[in-house]
């Protein structure tokens, strides 16, 4: 999980976004705190209901932390330890309500001292583990189909085109900008390149606060530092 600062809150030019620059519409950081987060659901074992606390089971324990500007926060451990849950959690990901019919999350989960808002959503961007794409679009097509729904409509086309050609470039996407994405019945981009267009299509809007799941799984050690420094 990362946070990243904006840097300009104006519409940048052409000849600024082949310097690097990426819109963003707020110019003030985001500082996210978490105090003891504790996610249950509901467990469909009989034995297990019986000890576990109302039938449910215990997936996050009282998790604490704070992420400000400028960090990076990794969380670690292996797998089914509840990472992936932790991380939804924290990106608002699932009800605001403490309770539901099938699970229970309480603690505390700000950002700037606020609660999740769809004002903060729109400044977040959040990366999942399965890379959810179009196979029979090309990379740049699908970073730009991303860019022309996503960025604001003050920007001109060629604006966001420069812009995907910028990203495409920063993580290393050039070799393979009109290959097909493909799937598991197409030929495409690579597991690695997969991945890395996900990662691309949140960091295009710039977002304050990026979430990511897992994001250098199948990368190898080159492509892995890649992503860890332009994020």
């Amino acid at each position: 999980m990362m946070e990243m600062e904006s840097s300009s809150t104006f519409a940048p030019s052409s000849q600024e976004v082949d310097q690097g620059f990426i819109v963003n519409k707020c110019k003030r950081p985001i500082i996210l705190k978490f105090e003891d987060v504790v996610y249950k659901i509901k467990t469909k074992d009989k034995k297990k209901k019986e000890e576990e606390d109302g039938g449910r089971r215990t997936i996050i324990k009282g998790v604490s932390g704070e992420v400000r500007s400028g960090e990076m926060l990794a969380m670690m451990g292996p797998s089914g330890s509840g990472k992936t849950t932790l991380l939804k959690a924290l990106a608002g990901r699932f009800n605001s309500s403490s309770s539901s019919s099938s699970s229970v999350l309480t603690g505390s989960i700000t950002y700037n001292g606020a609660g999740i808002s769809s004002s903060i959503n729109r400044l977040t961007g959040f990366v999942s583990q399965d890379d959810i794409l179009y196979p029979h679009l090309t990379v740049s097509e699908t970073l730009l189909f991303t860019a022309l729904l996503r960025l604001p409509l003050s920007l001109t086309v060629q604006q966001k085109t420069d812009l995907v050609d910028a990203v495409i470039s920063q993580l290393g996407l050039s070799a393979c900008r009109n290959i097909i994405i493909g799937d598991q019945e197409i030929r495409g981009v690579s597991g690695g390149e997969r991945k890395r267009v996900s990662i691309g299509q949140e960091i295009l809007i710039d977002p304050l606060l990026l979430f990511l799941d897992e994001p250098t799984s199948g990368l190898d050690a080159t492509n892995a530092q890649r992503i860890v420094s332009q994020c």
